[in-house]
């Protein structure tokens, strides 16, 4: 069935009529609404802002990072891993970076051998450092000789205050002493602990480069 569809044209004076039952309390109620729409966008905005500054938010950055192996010879001998790392506070309240722990694994240092771990204990040690040390480090071997290691009691303990809107800066390095197992790398297990709950993971693994043997 077809049929016709009758189309009405409004004119441009019946087009700028406004509806007379629209009057001064309906645009007051309108504004109302509008006035309270933008209240509760700025309570919203005020309580985020203020539950920003109430806490603190903490951003680590990866300054520096390198490793000597000069000391191996043979898959033995003294390999040190370094950090220099950058930690910003972003929030309104200052942090604790409170000290190092064990990662994933229940020791600092596996031995890896053959792409698997090696359950024999490695002799590491972690030395904290006043100020960016890895070139001293390289330029000399023996410097480290000088130093104590932390204490695992001291490790995690440091305590160290972030203050809210600052960065601070942490240099530090694992050194394993390993004199006796042969080993084709490390997987160093290490995270750092913030004060409310927060962790860092710097956790890797190293291979050593193998020689290709010659026919």
């Amino acid at each position: 069935m077809l049929g016709n569809i009758r189309f009405s044209y409004m004119g441009f004076n019946e087009f700028l009529k406004f509806d007379p039952t629209f009057g001064w309390k309906e645009m007051v109620a309108i504004a109302a609404a509008i006035i309270a729409i933008c209240a509760l966008f700025v309570s919203i905005l005020s309580y985020r802002i203020a539950k920003k500054s109430a806490t603190s938010e903490i951003e680590v950055q990866r300054n520096h990072v390198g490793y000597d192996s000069r000391g191996v010879h043979g898959n033995v001998g003294r390999f040190l891993y370094y950090w220099t790392v950058d930690i910003t506070n972003h929030g309104g309240r200052a942090a604790t970076f409170q000290g190092f722990r064990c990662g994933a694994l229940r020791r600092w240092a596996f031995g890896l051998r053959n792409g698997k771990l090696v359950d024999l204990p490695m002799s590491a040690a972690i030395y904290v450092f006043e100020k960016p040390q890895f070139y001293s480090l390289a330029e000399n071997p023996g410097l480290l000789s000088g130093m104590l290691p932390r204490s695992p009691e001291e490790l995690g303990a440091l305590n160290i205050a972030i203050p809210a809107g600052e960065t601070t800066s942490l240099s530090f390095a694992l050194v394993i002493d390993n004199q006796g197992t042969e080993v084709d790398g490390y997987s160093l297990s290490l995270k750092m602990k913030f004060n409310r709950g927060k962790d860092y993971d710097l956790s890797t693994a190293i291979g050593f480069a193998q020689k290709s043997a010659v026919a």
